[in-house]
């Protein structure tokens, strides 16, 4: 359907201080401070020209609304079926690749010697984009542990070649690894490793690889006085906690996990811990790396004193499988890792406690005993029912105990491709990775582990930028039900650190949601319609917190093929996608930021401290822009794709090189703006720019960015958005937002510009001002120190004018809010302002004892909250 456009479109500029420097990306002068501030309050603040800021807000506002548009009622069902595809065509291609190799590998005829080099001695490296390291694509390298065998075995060059041809074929593919149970490790490309002695053997790919079903495991330690016994000058219970935190680094979040120590008596984890922990106490732990981490702090606590108990060990131990209840969760290896360095003194015969206990859980559990020494009871050793080691040398316990998987009888189909859960590329700067991994066997015994990595910027990329819509996103979840991708999670493109994985539950309540993840859990497809809450985001969330409100929603779901994932797509009712009509325009509308590379190169002079030209705006086309942002981020940009840039936004050609189909009639509109700025200069602006809902910047003067800068991630750019119907008057909160647009001013010249306008600033008052969640946008510390003010983080009213915070909370007008900061695990207090219909025009309390005095910002549109300025009374020096 073609119309004109009915709506108003929306814009904003936002009050908010940081540090300088070309939005956001580039700090500049240490001294320089700046601030967004919102188009309707600039002159108010400030005391600007009324007529230049409005023109400038009027002209591109009309610019965007007298532009034809296509919109169309959102239809959840071919989005969600377009997405869950285009994730499953990346997968299968990727699984594919890795069952090539593997059989490559299978078919090997392997060598007696390495025929790589080391990994820690990789040599002629460059820098590549794609992985973000040094590699060679040209090469292979390898590890091996120690110490060696005299068995071991290692790949051919031919697998080396195979690899190479593989990544030609698919070059979705990074990293290919092979990993054997001789602790060999084969990699490519090569890539230089600090470690010479890494074993792939202790790594959680390894052991979910070699096998993929997720496992419930206890480890029992036996920390009585005999484990001070000394082999080698190292105590017996050092060399249990080393092998035991090595257990623990194998295991993956589909794994769980839970601890036992043992002498006269069984303790665990959550009975010497402050409260918090106590979960720990009888229950499994998801193996997360927070949980992990938790553990070892556990063991390494450990001490050897007292007797033996064995029946208090066992009894503890299977207390966790009891507790999960019945049926028993199918699908799950129970496993009793039960260690020990001599013969039991107290307690009935621990045969016959696994008997009774076993039975209780269907003889389920799978005990594997390791006896340190040569003192360990041969009766005892049946603790296994069929498995034990008797370690005689205590240095191979860690192999021993990392390689139970090994041992454990296979019940029923189980998939050989294994999905990793997310986690930190240990190699590069890629961020977040997802292991694929399969078995590797050789004359049908198992030989090893091969995989591949999948960058989890690529696999939710259409997820993450899904943006058409106001009252609609899409979220993926596994089949453990964890949200892999969800609008309240921590964004992971580009991510550096483990991420959080959480129950989809946490984001999506209510009891109606049950059947929808129940569904995407059993891998079908399915819709249904219910009012659910839609979250928005007010800037930034742990600090200004969300807001929510309840909308009816139509949910589409269905299983991504080839993988445990599952996509559902939420629609609001009547939500509709807005776009531009394609549009041509002139020679002069687009100039690339990359002048470093640009031809002809810019004439670029020094403006605060960065090169740039007042000739032009710069545009930048962020990830945002292209259907494919996570390969944008990758290619390395060159002359020739500038160049097809500008033939594309001159009109020269259509061939859109991968960006967004309304990208080039964005690019045209927000032209507009540009002889507003070149004609209206503006002494006391440093940056000035739009910024577009389909990932264009334009910015004034020109200047470069990082290339992996988006405004998308940025919270100035949410609290602009969550303003909307309160800066602007002249449109309504049902208009749909296009663009965001800004200025930087420098802190000292806002500053003064108040104490232009209030005197009394100057010397009988203190004057500050907050915004709308309590956040000290302005105070006379941030410029009367004789150091940079410290803006990289944010000052709450209540932490800086603790008394009049108090006072605030007192009269109503400083409210709190409870909610959960998933990226760090906690919850977290937001603040509101809020002036209620007896105080709209502000709270008087300077002649009182607390001595303030609040006001809000308020022009002939609208009273706005989003700068308050606050005075109290100075204290004597």
């Amino acid at each position: 359907m073609e119309i004109r456009r009915q709506q108003g479109s929306f814009f904003c500029l936002i009050l908010s201080p940081l540090k300088c420097g070309s939005v956001e990306v580039r700090k500049t002068l240490k001294t320089v401070v700046c601030f967004r501030l919102c188009v309707q309050d600039i002159y108010i603040v400030l005391g600007f020209d009324d007529n230049r800021i409005e023109s400038l807000h009027r002209d591109l506002t009309k610019a965007y609304d007298r532009r034809s548009y296509k919109t169309d009622l959102l239809n959840g069902k071919n989005i969600v079926e377009k997405i869950a595809n285009g994730i499953s065509s990346k997968i299968e291609g990727l699984v594919k690749s890795l069952s090539n190799l593997r059989q490559a590998i299978e078919n090997d005829a392997f060598e007696d010697h390495p025929v790589f080099e080391e990994c820690c001695k990789a040599s002629s490296l460059t820098q590549n984009t794609i992985y973000r390291t040094d590699v060679n694509l040209g090469k292979s390298c390898y590890a091996a542990s120690s110490p060696a065998t005299s068995n071991r075995r290692y790949p051919s060059k031919s697998i080396e070649e195979f690899m190479i041809k593989n990544r030609q074929n698919n070059p979705d593919l990074i990293w290919q690894y092979y990993g054997s149970k001789e602790g060999i490790f084969v990699n490519y490309p090569s890539v230089k490793i600090s470690n010479c002695d890494y074993d792939p053997r202790f790594r959680p790919y390894f052991a979910s690889g070699a096998r993929p079903t997720p496992k419930d495991v206890v480890i029992v330690t036996d920390t009585s006085g005999s484990m001070n016994n000394l082999y080698h000058d190292v105590p017996y219970l050092q060399i249990a906690k080393d092998a035991a935190i090595t257990v623990l680094k194998t295991l993956s979040p589909n794994d769980r996990i839970g601890l036992v120590s043992f002498n006269e008596k069984a303790k665990t984890p959550g009975q010497t811990s402050n409260g918090q922990e106590s979960c720990y106490q009888d229950n499994l732990a998801t193996a997360t790396a927070h949980n992990i981490q938790r553990m070892e702090s556990y063991i390494n606590l450990l001490d050897a004193l007292g007797d033996t108990n064995y029946e208090a060990a066992l009894v503890s131990a299977f207390k966790f499988f009891h507790q999960l209840g019945k049926p028993l969760p199918e699908n799950r290896d129970r496993i009793i890792l039960f260690l020990t360095d001599g013969k039991y003194t107290d307690g009935k015969n621990p045969l016959e406690v696994v008997k009774e206990e076993n039975e209780k859980l269907n003889n389920t559990v799978v005990i594997f005993t390791f006896a340190l020494g040569a003192d360990f009871e041969q009766d005892a050793k049946q603790l296994l029912q069929g498995k034990s080691w008797n370690i005689i040398n205590p240095s191979d316990l860690k192999f021993a105990m990392t390689s139970y998987y090994l041992f454990i009888p296979r019940h029923g189909a189980v998939s050989d491709t294994l999905f990793s859960t997310p986690y930190k590329d240990i190699l590069s700067e890629i961020g977040l990775i997802s292991s694929i991994c399969q078995p590797v066997r050789k004359s049908a015994e198992f030989n090893g582990v091969v995989c591949t990595d999948l960058k989890i910027s690529d696999l939710i990329s259409d997820i993450t930028y899904f943006d058409d819509g106001e009252l609609s996103y899409a979220f993926m979840i596994d089949d453990h039900e964890r949200a892999m991708v969800h609008p309240i999670l921590p964004q992971t493109l580009g991510d550096t650190s483990d991420p959080v994985l959480l129950n989809i539950r946490h984001f999506e309540k209510g009891p109606e949601i049950d059947n929808v993840i129940n569904s995407m859990i059993r891998r079908e497809s399915g819709n249904t319609t219910y009012i659910s809450k839609r979250i928005f985001r007010r800037g930034s969330t742990a600090n200004e917190g969300i807001e929510s409100k309840d909308i009816k929603s139509h949910f589409f779901w269905t299983p991504v093929k080839g993988s445990g994932y599952s996509v559902c797509v939420v629609v609001g009712e009547g939500d509709r996608g807005a776009a531009l009509n394609d549009m041509t325009g002139g020679d002069d509308v687009f100039m690339y930021h990359r002048g470093d590379i640009a031809n002809p190169p810019w004439k670029s002079c020094r403006h605060y401290s960065r090169f740039g030209t007042i000739e032009r705006s710069s545009v930048m086309l962020t990830p945002t822009a292209f259907e494919k942002p996570s390969k944008y981020i990758d290619e390395k940009e060159t002359q020739a794709m500038i160049q097809d840039y500008e033939r594309y936004f001159t009109g020269e050609t259509n061939a859109n090189f991968g960006l967004k189909r309304t990208v080039r009639s964005t690019v045209i509109v927000t032209h507009e703006v540009e002889s507003f700025w070149k004609s209206k200069p503006a002494d006391y602006a440093i940056w000035r720019y739009i910024v577009t809902k389909d990932g264009v910047v334009r910015v004034f003067p020109g200047i470069q960015l990082e290339k992996e800068y988006d405004h998308h991630r940025r919270p100035w750019y949410w609290r602009a958005l969550s303003q909307k119907g309160i800066v602007d008057g002249s449109h309504s909160n049902t208009d749909s937002p296009m663009a965001v647009m800004a200025i930087d001013i420098p802190i000292h010249y806002f500053y003064n510009r108040i104490l232009a306008l209030y005197p009394s600033c100057k010397e009988t008052y203190s004057c500050f001002v907050i915004d709308n969640s309590g956040f000290i946008v302005m105070h006379r510390d941030f410029v009367e120190s004789y150091t940079d003010p410290k803006l990289d983080k944010s000052y709450h009213i209540s932490h800086k004018e603790g008394a009049i915070a108090r006072d605030l909370v007192a009269e109503n007008v400083l409210t709190s809010r409870i909610c959960t900061d998933f990226e760090y695990t906690r919850d977290q207090v937001t603040y509101r302002i809020n002036l209620p219909e007896s105080k709209k025009h502000g709270i008087d309390k300077i002649d009182e004892p607390i001595g303030y005095e609040l006001r809000p910002i308020t022009n002939r549109h609208v009273t706005v909250l989003l700068g308050v300025v606050g005075v109290h009374k100075r204290s004597p020096m």
